[in-house]
């Protein structure tokens, strides 16, 4: 089994701020679209920009297989959060993007490339409920498997052959669609960490006379 190590944690149960703590995250360098900061209100994460959005990116270095899981506050249509992961620059510009939106006929999740600050491509589409508070959505990457989880539940399972994203040099970014109200799409938790996968041990160099390379069932 996969063992999971926790490296990087925020549950905004703090006072109010604008932007986040600079200790866990920096603050969006956008340079294409102006894009706002994080903030927190009412212990719940949300975009501080009403027209664009806002991004920051998680003050945390990961291995290239990791795992990044954002729990739901509140959504609503037209509501994005957007994980950027295995981010080759700060904010995301260069990496692979885990996108929830809600529109007035359904919930949507996609697998993406992000390109120079831009769109790339879709990898992956997958129709999902809408989203409920407490809700929770992750992504996993081991080499070139990148697996969606809904709720615990696997919903998109996608090889890259082409590797796009191998590595890792900067940590997640998450992004906040902007408010039409206040609070209209918020998240309670932002978590990553690292994926190892156990090495099992060599196999004994004392084999049965006959049986060499052969694996026996049943004895």
């Amino acid at each position: 089994m996969p063992v999971y190590t926790q490296l990087f944690q925020d549950t905004f149960q703090r006072p109010n701020e604008d932007p986040l703590d600079p200790a866990l995250w920096i603050e969006n360098q956008s340079f294409q679209v102006p894009l706002g900061q994080l903030e927190i209100v009412s212990h719940q994460c949300e975009a501080d920009d009403a027209a664009d959005g806002s991004l920051e990116t998680a003050n945390v270095s990961i291995p290239s297989d990791q795992y990044v899981e954002v729990v739901v506050g509140t959504f609503t249509t037209f509501g994005v959060i957007e994980i950027g992961f295995r981010s080759q620059d700060l904010n995301g510009y260069n990496s692979y993007t885990l996108g929830f939106d809600v529109q007035p006929n359904g919930a949507n999740m996609s697998l993406n490339t992000e390109v120079g600050g831009t769109f790339g491509q879709e990898l992956a589409l997958a129709v999902v409920p809408n989203p409920q508070p407490g809700d929770v959505f992750r992504i996993e990457s081991v080499g070139k498997v990148l697996t969606v989880k809904y709720n615990g539940v696997m919903i998109i399972e996608y090889t890259d052959n082409a590797n796009i994203y191998p590595t890792s040099p900067c940590g997640p970014s998450l992004y906040i669609s902007p408010d039409a109200v206040s609070s209209d799409t918020t998240v309670t938790r932002f978590t990553a960490g690292s994926i190892q996968n156990p090495v099992l041990p060599a196999a004994s160099d004392d084999k049965a006379e006959g049986f060499v390379g052969t694996t026996v069932i049943g004895w």
